[in-house]
């Protein structure tokens, strides 16, 4: 995540602080570019456009059958973070509405930002599971990849699979339908399933000068003589067809096609890896760069607001804040999360019960509607591993969970806890993967050979193999009232007990302090130590409490032998002590301190020896279960050393190329054996695996600093992009 950035921009900029500034890095020109969909996490566009897609989510969780899968390992699409949608049932399908170009005066034209009139680009990279089934070979079978084709008005383009009416079901045939409100026709390229089954395949719409052409794989396979404007306000679908039958003020009325045993759409699994629309016509030279791409996660770097302006002679040098910095730097209390919501939180403390995800999601909403308004609570939204938004993931609490501090230390605890590591996309996404399943960029190795290996060698910076952690040290008051006799006057009566509760299942626990004793309702004093249980005999009703057991004892002048006498005790009580269990007879339970260490470490590197404090994390009084254990275990995990116990390694690299396709989290090969940074194997080199902290690009130098490292309780180092003499590069603007 890029936390801030810099940028000079040109003068001719009107800019003001509170605007908005983003950047796109890529290594084809950026010219033209009208909408670009990464699926990093989301279906939101990179272009700076705001095409952003609508019908993904639901209440802020992605629709069934709607999922980023896991990054894939195929060389073509190697590392992104790919949209698979199983549209094989009704009302499964992306729609990305249409947005139109502003007037001189601000408001709506009449002409889509989606710009076909004349020479364009779209550019797909998909891949379509069992094409051939789930039809009848005496239907014709539409299988729609890009619809924004008008019905109503004949105008527009759209990308689709057919199997016509009678054919055989191998046949899957390429069609490009378009239309210019007078001609409409349909261009196509024979196919069969085997081309499409189960693989990365790239698609290239281009127009230029009248001529379209199509590439399958980067080799032409349709080129047409095509006039006319294509462009039409109509939106944009993927995945199936939308019928436009008539207008309804400024948008489209009609219904989405679905797939049926007579219906001439079939539904699909099909996964998006990218998507671009280019108001240009990309070179054959750009598209074999763009096929051959290792293609970047996230095209766009950074978005963010700007906070503050330097103004010069002809530029101005601006300074911005990420959404991710926005969001991670927020102060969490009472004052934001202001009202309870029922089975989730009172106020700022969140309830027992809870996992990890269902803190996160209410949090970024809550974030969202106090920087965005509350028709933007969607904004700041989560992507955990593989869904959007999700609820059941992560560490489930068993007590109550504080929201206090900044966004960014509450993360921190949660992340430990559900052995979780994060970074923000530059579009709001707060993306979450497990640390045990960080992609590992394997085709990636940075060596002394191709870059310039800075630093390097043991860091125990963070290293811990005796940890001694304390959760919040609440002060519990409670009162216990109890019958005891006396068969003789001047006697002690039999033992009480200090519980945290009067109710069967709580356990026994050591008192902070003794509020007040009575017996029948008069206040009695504790006994001098000469006068102390067993043995002493006070001249009053008094109480003496064994601080070896924690019992209490009470002394009474009188006979009480067939009407007992009733004392009440109030106390105070927490949970830091050693463990409470079944102290005195009363239920298991844990301790909200607990002290953990790793033998292996310490004998390896010697004591590393680190106390926490974790007020956030709260006891649980009623079980044996308690929050801090598991964060305890895992964080020493975590940071006890390497997978062998030794120091774990931080290095940082340079590299005079930027380096597109990677992003924090992904672990990439470091090879240096002079400074002990990797082995050989039969003379060949066998490069560390390290996982990335932070990633810096410096222009106009075209220079990545990347820093890695085994270290995972440190992954909340934040991507920090300096941006340096930007000056007059329009294209890459917004």
């Amino acid at each position: 995540m890029v936390d801030n950035a810099e940028f000079e921009i040109s003068g001719k900029n009107d800019i003001q602080i509170e605007d908005y500034i983003g950047y796109l890095q890529d290594n084809i020109d950026l010219s033209g570019l009208i909408g670009l969909w990464n699926f990093a996490g989301s279906v939101r566009d990179e272009s700076g456009n705001d095409l952003h897609e609508e019908n993904a989510l639901e209440n802020f969780t992605a629709k069934t059958g709607f999922t980023f899968p896991s990054q894939t390992s195929s060389s073509k699409v190697y590392g992104k973070r790919s949209a698979r949608y199983v549209t094989t049932s009704a009302g499964r399908y992306l729609k990305i509405p249409d947005k139109r170009t502003k007037t001189s005066g601000g408001s709506d034209s009449d002409y889509s930002i989606v710009d076909l009139s004349g020479d364009f680009t779209l550019t797909f990279f998909i891949k379509i599971e069992g094409i051939s089934s789930g039809s009848s070979t005496s239907d014709e079978v539409n299988r729609i990849i890009f619809d924004k084709f008008n019905d109503n008005t004949n105008q527009g383009i759209m990308v689709f699979v057919q199997r016509p009416q009678g054919s055989a079901s191998t046949v899957q045939n390429l069609n490009v339908k378009v239309g210019d409100g007078t001609t409409v026709n349909t261009y196509s390229y024979s196919l069969t399933d085997s081309d499409w089954d189960n693989k990365d395949v790239n698609i290239f719409v281009t127009r230029i000068s009248d001529t379209l052409k199509v590439y399958f794989n980067n080799t032409e396979v349709i080129s047409q003589t095509v006039t006319g404007d294509l462009s039409t306000r109509a939106d944009i679908y993927l995945w199936k067809e939308f019928n436009e039958t008539g207008t309804s003020g400024q948008n489209y009325t009609g219904s989405i096609v679905e797939p049926s045993s007579t219906g001439q759409n079939g539904g699909m699994i099909c996964t998006y890896h990218q998507m671009r629309i280019y108001s240009r016509g990309l070179s054959t030279t750009e598209l074999t760069t763009l096929y051959g791409l290792n293609a970047p996660t996230m095209t766009l770097k950074f978005f963010g607001r700007i906070w503050k302006l330097e103004d010069k002679t002809v530029s101005s040098k601006c300074f911005a804040k990420g959404l991710g910095s926005i969001a991670l730097n927020t102060r969490i209390d009472s004052s934001i999360l202001n009202n309870d919501v029922s089975n989730v939180r009172n106020k700022n403390i969140y309830l027992s019960g809870l996992d990890t995800s269902d803190i996160i999601n209410d949090l970024l909403t809550n974030i969202s509607e106090k920087f965005f308004g509350t028709s933007n609570s969607d904004y700041l939204i989560s992507n955990w591993r593989e869904d959007t938004k999700v609820s059941g993931e992560g560490h489930t609490f068993n007590s109550e969970f504080i929201a206090e501090g900044s966004m960014l230390d509450i993360l921190n605890d949660l992340s430990v806890l559900s052995e979780m590591t994060f970074t923000f996309t530059p579009l709001g996404i707060l993306q979450i993967e497990l640390t045990s399943s960080l992609l590992t960029r394997g085709g990636l190795i940075l060596s002394n050979r191709n870059s310039r290996i800075l630093g390097g060698g043991k860091d125990d910076t963070f290293l811990c193999n005796h940890l001694y952690a304390c959760g919040k040290l609440e002060n519990f008051t409670t009162e216990t009232s109890i019958s005891r006799t006396h068969s003789t006057a001047n006697s002690w009566s039999q033992l009480g007990r200090f519980s945290a509760n009067t109710t069967s299942g709580f356990p026994d626990v050591f008192p902070i302090s003794i509020n007040s004793v009575t017996k029948n309702g008069t206040e009695i004093p504790v006994a001098s130590a000469s006068d102390a249980y067993p043995n002493g005999t006070p001249s009053s009703d008094s109480y003496w409490i064994d601080e070896k057991t924690a019992l209490i004892y009470f002394f009474s002048t009188t006979q009480h032998s067939s009407t007992p006498a009733t004392y009440k005790y109030k106390f105070s009580y927490n949970l830091d002590s050693a463990e409470i269990s079944n102290l005195n007879g009363g239920a298991n339970t844990g301790s909200i301190s607990k002290i953990i260490d790793d033998a292996t470490s310490k004998t390896k590197n010697g004591l590393y020896a680190r106390k926490l404090s974790t007020p956030r994390i709260t006891a649980n009084i009623s079980g044996v279960s308690q929050d801090i254990d598991e964060y305890s275990t895992n964080f020493i995990a975590k940071n006890k050393g390497d997978v062998n116990g030794e120091i774990p390694l931080r290095v940082q690299i340079e590299t005079s190329s930027f380096i597109d396709h990677i992003i924090e989290n992904n672990k990439i090969g470091v090879y240096y054996l002079n400074r002990g940074i990797g082995t050989t194997t039969n003379g060949d080199p066998d490069p560390v695996y390290l996982q990335i902290k932070k990633i810096e690009y410096h222009y106009p130098r075209a220079e990545t600093i990347i820093e890695v490292g085994d270290f995972v309780y440190d992954s909340f180092d934040l991507e920090r992009e300096s941006n340096e003499q930007i000056r007059q590069i329009q294209s890459n603007q917004f």
